[in-house]
C-alpha cells in the first residue's frame, strides 16, 4: 500500500476503511463523517493525480474493485445508505465526479423529500472519459465506454459508447483494450 500526499479525516463511529495489498493513493482528500461508512479499495487499484473522497450522514460505502486505476475523481455519497460500487479493471480518466444524492433537499408541496439518493453501479471493465458526472441511480455495463465531458443521469448497457449532455447511447457491440493497436 502507498499513500502520498493523503489525507484522511474520520468523526463518527463504525467507520471502516480497508486498503487491500497493493492500493496506491497520491494526493488524494478523504473526509468521513458520520456512522456506520465503508470505503474499500480492492488489490492493485490506485487513484492518481489528486481526488476526493467524500461520505456523510449513516451507512454508505463505496468499493472499488482490483486492477481499477483512476486518475481523478470526486466520490460523494452524501445521503443515507447509498453505495458507489465500482468493478474490477476500470480505467478512469481525470475529473470524474461520482454523486449518489443532490446535497438538499428538494420538498413537494407537502415538505416530503422528493429527491432521495440512489446508488451508484459500474460493472467490470469500464472507461470513463475526462471531466464526466455520474449521478444517482445509475448502473454502466460492463465493457462500456463514457465519452469526455459527458454528464450520465441514466443507465448504459453494457459494450456500448455513450456521450453528451445528458449521456446517450451512441454505439453497441464494442470493447475496449488499454493497448493501441495500429493497424498496417
Amino acid at each position: 500500500m502507498s499513500l502520498k500526499g493523503c489525507s484522511i479525516e474520520i468523526r463518527g463511529c463504525n467507520n471502516k476503511i480497508v486498503f487491500e495489498e497493493g492500493v496506491r493513493l497520491a494526493d488524494v482528500k478523504i473526509n468521513i463523517v458520520g456512522n456506520g461508512h465503508l470505503l474499500r479499495m480492492k488489490k492493485q487499484s490506485s487513484i492518481n493525480e489528486g481526488g476526493r473522497i467524500r461520505i456523510e450522514d449513516e451507512s454508505n460505502q463505496l468499493e472499488i474493485g482490483e486492477h481499477t486505476h483512476i486518475m481523478s475523481a470526486f466520490f460523494a455519497l452524501s445521503d443515507v445508505n447509498t453505495k458507489i460500487l465500482v468493478g474490477n479493471n476500470c480505467l478512469f480518466s481525470a475529473k470524474v465526479i461520482f454523486r449518489t444524492s443532490d446535497s438538499h433537499s428538494v420538498l413537494n408541496e407537502a415538505g416530503e423529500r422528493i429527491n432521495k439518493g440512489k446508488n451508484i453501479d459500474i460493472s467490470d471493465h469500464v472507461w470513463i472519459g475526462y471531466g464526466v458526472n455520474i449521478l444517482k441511480g445509475v448502473n454502466i455495463g460492463e465493457n462500456s465506454i463514457v465519452g469526455t465531458q459527458s454528464v450520465v443521469t441514466k443507465s448504459i448497457p453494457p459494450n456500448s459508447i455513450a456521450c453528451g449532455n445528458p449521456a446517450k447511447v451512441v454505439k453497441t457491440n464494442i470493447t475496449w483494450t488499454e493497448e493501441r493497436i495500429n493497424e498496417q
